[in-house]
């Protein structure tokens, strides 16, 4: 009976392990990256952008076009985060020398180390944030 159970316990996590492998392998990485830092329980700034900018499908349709992944970086007070997860963030917010201003948004080329800074949100529409990124993009080439 036990050596039953184990073999169906292999051949389950084999199985898994092959189903996880494809999705890595079949998912493609995209050519730029929108890191967001953000304090999503606390900072008024990073939700309004959040709301009014990031959530929108208009922006999320120009970035799927534009082959850009959003990435966040969150720093919240309330929420607990797992500890693997805070050190993850510290050290991208060390990699691109963050300066704990909140929300900063950055775009990199993910095949370089070539990144810009985006201005500070200051209710920009979702189309001035999209053009925005669009002049960014242009100057990463």
């Amino acid at each position: 009976m036990a050596h039953s159970l184990s073999k169906k316990v292999l051949t389950y996590l084999f199985v898994l392990c092959v189903a996880v492998l494809a999705l890595s392998i079949s998912r493609p990485v995209p050519d730029y990256k929108l890191i967001v830092f953000e304090g999503s329980d606390w900072c008024a700034n990073c939700r309004r952008l959040e709301k009014q900018i990031l959530s929108k499908d208009e922006l999320k349709q120009f970035l799927k076009k534009q082959s850009v992944e959003v990435e966040k970086i969150d720093f919240p007070q309330r929420k607990k985060l797992p500890k693997a997860q805070i050190t993850y963030n510290e050290s991208v917010a060390e990699k691109y020398g963050f300066e704990g201003v909140y929300p900063t948004v950055l775009l990199l080329k993910t095949s370089s180390d070539k990144y810009v800074k985006l201005t500070q949100y200051t209710n920009q529409s979702v189309s001035e944030y999209c053009r925005m990124i669009s002049e960014q993009l242009q100057a990463l080439e």
